[in-house]
């Protein structure tokens, strides 16, 4: 690991104020994250303004019942657009402060571990629970540190496995151990975590389009038009 991105972590020490309104903070965060998204990549990314409550691991038996689309604007705190070839999930995190210095210790950082659970059962749910999805789950936990960046986290063995390579500069890499539903689809115990903006614009190649699809719609339509005209 670099000296550079350890002094960065280290500067993260400052505790959330008293007052800030954390659902608000989110939103804004969610929104961020949106936009960078949507300017990288050329496409259209949202806040899903549920946030996932509805479909939680409480309630998570209605994602049986919901099509595609339904799930894809429940799951996660951002939603992609459906024209990628895969289907990318992004669970999003705003917050003042970090414990990156207990990244490298046996367990972790508590808090850190506990997003990455979400991020996990949001993968679970589209890879097993999800009736009508065809296309390759990849996910993302993506944070906000105030004054301090934005820093993207993933399954490195993962993500190799579902793009073919992942290209990464200044980063760190932690060890955490997920559900077994997830081992048995690729995932490995490393993670990484580096620059959100450094990252997606050094894999844009994530945000693929499905072109094949595209084709198909665009045929559709026309047939449709075809129909309509008699």
């Amino acid at each position: 690991m670099s000296e550079d991105i350890l002094n960065q972590l280290d500067k993260v020490t400052k505790k959330r104020k008293d007052g800030i309104n954390g659902k608000q903070k989110g939103k804004r965060t969610e929104g961020w994250f949106a936009d960078k998204l949507s300017e990288v990549s050329g496409l259209h990314f949202h806040r899903i303004y549920t946030s996932g409550a509805s479909v939680g691991q409480t309630n998570s038996k209605r994602l049986d019942v919901l099509t595609q689309g339904q799930a894809e604007s429940q799951l996660g705190d951002i939603q992609s657009p459906e024209d990628l070839k895969h289907y990318l999930l992004w669970e999003s995190k705003g917050y003042a402060d970090l414990d990156f210095n207990n990244l490298m210790s046996i367990g972790s950082s508590k808090k850190l571990i506990g997003w990455l659970e979400e991020l996990e059962y949001d993968i679970e749910s589209a890879t097993t629970r999800m009736k009508d999805n065809h296309r390759q789950v990849a996910g993302f936990l993506v944070i906000k540190i105030t004054r301090k960046g934005s820093w993207i986290v993933g399954n490195l063995d993962y993500l190799v496995k579902v793009f073919g390579n992942i290209k990464l500069n200044n980063y760190l890499t932690f060890e955490h151990t997920t559900r077994d539903s997830l081992l048995k689809i690729g995932f490995g115990k490393n993670y990484f975590m580096t620059d959100f903006e450094e990252f997606i614009n050094n894999n844009k190649h994530i945000f693929e389009v499905d072109t094949e699809r595209l084709e198909r719609l665009e045929k559709a339509k026309e047939a449709y038009k075809k129909i309509l005209e008699g």
